[in-house]
């Protein structure tokens, strides 16, 4: 069944009082379909899952249209130059957990509420599968969140969510395809700080992008239990938390949160 992102609150708000749609959060997956939304909250919908039903042609008009302000070779100049920025954070995640010193340990602490042999092994294999996908990932990869799309997947029976930044349909491991709705147009690029350049906490289409791909089976088969890096950070000591999509995105690419776990 689907997983939809949805946008959560903004600069770290408390969900409890409901979302914010002045700034979005990237969609996720589509499992059924996931999906993915500006500052989150799980929306999962009920459907089959048929392989049969699986087409590997997409709709013909590809990324045309997605991001209104750019043309389709500016859209892919830039989930591409996104997909680089990713594996390079990708791969310097990877290497910190082999050095598996001090701030390496703190790092999973925070994200994943420890800091023991058994998940740095699982983060090591999980980050190798991740790096392999983002280098497949080519332009025609990132399509229109439309209904098209998705009948053309394995998650057929998925509804479109309004609110969706980003989607994809997890089982469809043989040739991924990552659903990039409007509202991801209006996201920040990378919360990246130009003077230390750190990644700021809160939804990206940087961390949409490695989110989507978290949830793919053949990666991490990650879950959306937790939308936005604030409520990941939250419910940190859940045992669900290893698998959030969520934590797992903003942990690859080296979040560095709002509020500090004392």
């Amino acid at each position: 069944m689907p997983v939809f992102k949805v946008p959560g609150p903004l600069n770290g708000g408390d969900t409890s009082k409901g979302f914010v749609f002045g700034e979005y959060a990237p969609l996720q997956s589509l499992s059924s379909l996931q999906i993915r939304q500006p500052d989150r909250t799980d929306f999962w919908t009920s459907n089959s899952v048929s392989p049969l039903a699986h087409k590997s042609v997409f709709e013909s008009d590809l990324n045309s249209g997605i991001c209104s302000d750019l043309s389709n070779r500016q859209f892919s100049d830039l989930v591409m130059s996104l997909c680089q920025q990713a594996i390079s954070l990708a791969q310097s995640r990877h290497a910190e957990l082999l050095r598996w010193d001090e701030k390496a340990k703190k790092r999973t602490w925070l994200w994943f509420n420890s800091s023991d042999e058994a998940l740095k092994g699982f983060l090591l294999k999980g980050i190798e599968k991740t790096i392999h996908a983002l280098k497949k990932l080519q332009p025609e990869d990132f399509v229109a969140y439309t209904e098209g799309n998705i009948k053309n997947s394995s998650c057929y029976d998925s509804m479109i969510h309004p609110h969706a930044a980003a989607a994809v349909c997890p089982v469809d491991i043989g040739k991924k395809k990552i659903m990039i709705a409007t509202r991801f147009c209006g996201l920040t690029r990378d919360k990246q700080n130009p003077y230390n350049q750190e990644i700021g906490d809160g939804d990206s289409q940087l961390l949409t992008i490695v989110h989507e791909v978290t949830h793919f089976h053949d990666v991490f088969s990650a879950t959306d239990d937790f939308y936005s890096t604030y409520a990941s950070i939250k419910n940190v000591e859940n045992e669900k938390i290893r698998f959030n999509a969520d934590s797992l995105a903003a942990y690859i690419i080296g979040t560095n949160p709002l509020r500090e776990r004392i």
